[in-house]
C-alpha cells in the first residue's frame, strides 16, 4: 500500500512543468513613463494597481496582485504584492543587457549566474534561479533560466496581456495561473482581470460548500475510471519546459476524467491525486474482502479435515 501511494505521488510529480518565479530587487528605478499598464484600460479598467512602479517592500494589502509597468513589452517592470509588502522585478532588455541571453530559446533551461536576475522576451520573462513554486516549492540544484511558458491556447496571447490592451474575441478567457486576478478575459474589446475556474487548491472547510462525501458506488465508479488511464511519456514543445521525458496522461484521451481540467488545458493535480488515493482505498477494499474469503476457507477445510 505504501509502495504504491509512493509511486502514485512520482507520478503525479513528473506529469507537470515547473515554472520559476520572478526575482525582486531591493529597489527598483521607475519604468520608462512611470506609469502602470494596467492603468491603460479606460473605463474598463478594474485594477487596485498603484500608478506609478511601488518600491520593494513598500506596503500592500491585496494579496496574489500581479501588476506590470513600462510601455516596451520586451523591458517589462512587474510588482507582486506578497505577504503584504510588494516584490518588484525589473526585466532586463534582452536587445540592450548583454547580461541576458540573445533569445527566449538561448534562456530557457541554460546555466545561468546572477540568482533572481530577470530577463523579458515580448513579455514572458525568464528568471535566473533554482527554485520551483509549484507542485513542491523548493530550491536546489544549479542556477538555471526558469522561463514562463507560452499559453498554449492558440486564440490567447502567448504572454499574458496588460489590462485594458485591445483583444477580438469577446468572451475568450485566457489562464496564466491559479492565483486570483492574473488570468484575462476578452470583454468588450479590452483584456480585463479574471481568474481561474476553482483558483489555487484549498483544502479548508471555510473555503467550501455543498460538500458530499462520496459512496461506494463513487469509489468504484473514480477507481475504474483511474485503471482506464492511457499513460505516456512525453517531452514538452515549449523549450522552456523541454528539460526532460516526463510521465503522465493526455487530456484529450481521457475529457471526462474527474482530473481532466479541459478549459484550463492541463491535469487537475488536486483531483489526479485524489484519483489515486481512491482507487488506493478500492484496493484495499477488494484486499480485505480476498482476505476474508481466504480465512473463511481456510476454517472450512480445517473443519472438514477435523471429521476425517
Amino acid at each position: 500500500m505504501a509502495l504504491f501511494m509512493r509511486l502514485a505521488i512520482v507520478s503525479v510529480l513528473f506529469a507537470v512543468g515547473c515554472e520559476g518565479s520572478s526575482g525582486s530587487k531591493d529597489s527598483a528605478p521607475p519604468a520608462p513613463d512611470g506609469k502602470s499598464i494596467a492603468d491603460k484600460g479606460g473605463d474598463t479598467m478594474s485594477s487596485d494597481c498603484p500608478a506609478h512602479l511601488p518600491q520593494a517592500d513598500d506596503a500592500c494589502s491585496k494579496a496574489g496582485l500581479v501588476c506590470d509597468y513600462g510601455e516596451d513589452p520586451q523591458c517589462m517592470a512587474q510588482a507582486t504584492c506578497t505577504q503584504g509588502k510588494w516584490q518588484v522585478a525589473i526585466a532586463k532588455c534582452p536587445g540592450s543587457d548583454p547580461s541576458c541571453p540573445a533569445t527566449y530559446n538561448e534562456a530557457a533551461s541554460k546555466d545561468c549566474q546572477a540568482k533572481d536576475e530577470t530577463c523579458s522576451y515580448s513579455g514572458l520573462s525568464c528568471t535566473c534561479t533554482n527554485c520551483t513554486s509549484y507542485p513542491v516549492a523548493q530550491c536546489s540544484g544549479p542556477l538555471t533560466w526558469r522561463c514562463k511558458a507560452p499559453n498554449p491556447d492558440p486564440d490567447c496571447p502567448h504572454a499574458r496581456p496588460a489590462i485594458g490592451a485591445s483583444c477580438i474575441k469577446e468572451g475568450q478567457f485566457c489562464n496564466y495561473g491559479c492565483e486570483p486576478d492574473v488570468s484575462r478575459k476578452c470583454e468588450e474589446g479590452k483584456w480585463a482581470e479574471a481568474s481561474a475556474p476553482g483558483g489555487c487548491p484549498i483544502s479548508t472547510r471555510r473555503a467550501k460548500k455543498e460538500i458530499r462525501y462520496i459512496t461506494d458506488g463513487d469509489r468504484a465508479r473514480i477507481a475504474a475510471q483511474a485503471r482506464r488511464l492511457q499513460l505516456a511519456t512525453y517531452r514538452y514543445r515549449d523549450p522552456a519546459l523541454d528539460r526532460r521525458t516526463h510521465l503522465g496522461f493526455i487530456i484529450e484521451d481521457s475529457p471526462t476524467c474527474a482530473a481532466a481540467d479541459m478549459d484550463r488545458m492541463q491535469v487537475d493535480l488536486y483531483s489526479y491525486a485524489s484519483m489515486v488515493l481512491v482507487l488506493a482505498q478500492e484496493q484495499q477494499r477488494e484486499l480485505a474482502t480476498l482476505q476474508r474469503e481466504v480465512q473463511t476457507l481456510r476454517a472450512e477445510l480445517s473443519r472438514l479435515r477435523r471429521k476425517k
